[in-house]
């Protein structure tokens, strides 16, 4: 008879072993109590009987390690709400990812600067307002797409100087 190991979930052979007996786990090394093999029930359920088809029954668990009524458990631990994020950080984040898109330098230069006062309002009040890795996030969007923007500036620039330069001696 194969059983699982109550404290690890380890699948165990216990053939031979009466039930009843204490084993150990073979894989925590920890004692438990072999149960009782699970006997078929004789009561079929009442949609098989009219088929003709074999009944299907289901017997209880067996009786081993009782779970303790709810009203037993306790109360259950309640995990604290992260504090939210500043106002500024989610339009710093927002401008940033909108500069990907569209008119990069315009949207990161004050995308940088709301970056920053988040990231002072969350400096002076850490327990109730939280996002500083978003904001450190959105800061770091937004200088690479005002990196970006002036690069393409430049390349933008230096293609119509040579532009201009290469029709002045073609003529």
């Amino acid at each position: 008879m194969r059983v699982r190991c109550p404290h690890c979930q380890a699948i165990l052979d216990v053939t031979g072993l009466a039930p009843g007996t204490t084993a150990a786990c073979g894989h925590c090394a920890r004692q438990f109590v072999v149960p009782a093999p699970v006997s078929m029930p004789t009561a079929p359920i009442a949609d098989d009987a009219d088929s003709g088809a074999p009944a299907a029954t289901f017997d209880p668990p067996p009786t081993g390690a009782a779970v303790p009524p709810i009203s037993q458990m306790g109360p259950r631990p309640i995990t604290p709400a992260k504090p939210a994020p500043p106002g500024a950080a989610i339009a710093s984040l927002v401008l940033g990812v909108a500069s990907f898109l569209m008119c990069g330098i315009f949207f990161s230069v004050p995308g940088v600067i709301l970056g920053y006062q988040a990231r002072k309002q969350i400096a002076a009040n850490p327990e109730e307002l939280g996002g500083a890795d978003m904001v450190k996030a959105a800061i770091i969007v937004n200088w690479i797409n005002i990196a970006l923007s002036i690069v393409a500036i430049i390349f933008m620039v230096v293609m119509f100087a040579f532009g201009l330069f290469s029709e002045m001696v073609a003529a």
